[in-house]
C-alpha cells in the first residue's frame, strides 16, 4: 500500500518507501487475505460486464460493481507513453509519469503520501510504451479521498524544479545500473535490431544521452499535449454503484476540459527478411541469449490466443512449460 511510482517494467517501489510502510502494509495484507478467504463462492462467479459511458469531457468510463469487499479501485489509463517520445529525448513520457505524484498545485509530494497512507490506501503511476496508468485504491469509506488524490495528480501536477532534477537523476542512475545487467543489455540490443527506427526500439526510461537532454519545459509541454480527458479511460471497480461513480466523476473530473488530440502515426517497423546475429562481448562466466522475431499485430483477431500461448510456453516464468 501507500504511494508507489513504478517508472519502468520490472521496477518496484522505492526502497525507502517500502521500509517506511512495511509493517502496516504487512498487517493490511494479512487482513486482506482473511477477507478473501471469507468471500462467498457466489461472489467469485459474479457478472464481470462493466457499465460503459462517455463523460461530457470525452473521458471513457467503465464501472464494475463488486460488493463482496469494501474496497474500490480507480484506474486511469492515459493513451500516451514512450512511443510518443521524440527520438532525441526518449524517456520524457516516463519522466512525466514519475513526476505526477511528486507534488501538485494543492499538495506536496509528502502530503500526497501521508494522506493516502493514513487510510491504508495506495496511489501509483506507471508509464509504458503505449499507455500510462495512474491508480488509487482505498476502502469504500475513503473513496472520496481516492478520487481527490487521483484527480489532483492528473489535473494539477506542479512539476517542481527540484523534484524534476531529483527524479531525473534517479532514473539516470537506474539506466546506468541497467547497463551492467546482461539481460537488460541483451533485450535493449534485441529491440533495437527488431524495431529499428520505430519508437519501440528505445527503453521506456530512455538512455543516458536522451534523458539527459530532457528539460523541465519538455516535461510541461508533453503533459499539456497528452494529458487530456478525451484521451483517458477511467475504470472504477469495487464496492460502488454506477450512480455513485457517475456523481464522483462529475465532482472530481467534471472541470477537466477536453482538448485537441495529437495524431499518433508511428510507422510500422521495416520487415526483417534475413537472419541477424549480434554479439556483445562482456567478461562474464554466463551468457545471455535472446532469440525472436516480430509477432502478430495488436489488432490481429488471434492476438489474445497467441498471448495466452506465449505465457504457457515461456512468458510465464518458471511456471511455463519450457522453463
Amino acid at each position: 500500500m501507500g504511494k508507489e511510482s513504478r517508472n519502468k517494467r520490472g521496477q518496484g517501489p522505492d526502497p525507502q518507501s517500502i521500509q517506511r510502510r512495511s509493517v502496516p502494509s504487512l498487517l493490511r495484507l494479512v487482513q486482506c487475505a482473511v477477507l478473501v478467504l471469507c468471500i462467498p463462492t457466489i461472489g467469485l462467479a459474479a457478472d464481470i460486464t462493466p457499465t460503459r459511458f462517455i463523460a461530457p469531457n470525452g473521458m471513457t468510463v467503465l464501472v464494475l460493481e463488486q460488493h463482496f469487499l469494501p474496497i474500490v479501485e480507480i484506474h486511469a489509463l492515459i493513451k500516451t507513453g514512450a512511443a510518443q517520445d521524440p527520438p532525441e529525448k526518449a524517456g520524457v513520457a516516463n519522466l512525466v509519469a514519475s513526476l505526477l505524484d511528486e507534488g501538485t498545485t494543492t499538495r506536496s509530494s509528502r502530503q500526497l503520501a501521508e494522506q493516502i497512507d493514513f487510510v491504508g490506501g495506495s496511489l501509483a503511476v506507471q508509464a509504458g510504451e503505449d499507455y500510462t496508468t495512474a491508480s488509487a485504491r482505498t476502502l469504500k469509506k475513503d473513496i472520496d479521498l481516492g478520487f481527490t488524490l487521483l484527480a489532483d495528480i492528473l489535473q494539477r501536477p506542479a512539476f517542481p524544479k527540484q523534484e524534476f532534477e531529483r527524479v531525473r537523476s534517479q532514473i539516470l542512475g537506474e539506466i546506468t545500473s541497467d547497463n551492467d545487467d546482461p539481460g537488460h543489455v541483451a533485450m535493449k540490443a534485441f529491440n533495437q535490431v527488431v524495431f529499428q527506427n520505430h519508437p519501440y526500439r528505445w527503453p521506456v526510461n530512455g538512455t543516458e544521452e536522451t534523458l539527459g537532454k530532457v528539460t523541465l519545459a519538455d516535461v510541461q509541454n508533453f503533459y499539456a499535449k497528452e494529458y487530456l480527458p478525451n484521451q483517458v479511460i477511467l475504470t472504477i471497480v469495487g464496492d460502488v454503484t454506477v450512480d455513485q461513480a457517475t456523481t464522483l466523476i462529475q465532482t472530481y473530473f467534471g472541470s477537466w476540459k477536453k482538448g485537441v488530440l495529437q495524431p499518433k502515426t508511428a510507422k510500422k517497423p521495416a520487415a526483417i527478411d534475413k537472419k541477424i546475429v549480434q554479439l556483445i562481448e562482456k567478461d562474464l562466466t554466463q551468457s545471455t541469449i535472446v532469440i525472436g522475431h516480430p509477432g502478430i499485430s495488436r489488432t490481429n483477431p488471434d492476438y489474445y490466443a497467441v498471448t495466452v500461448m506465449n505465457h504457457v510456453l515461456g512468458a510465464g516464468g518458471f511456471s511455463s512449460r519450457l522453463m
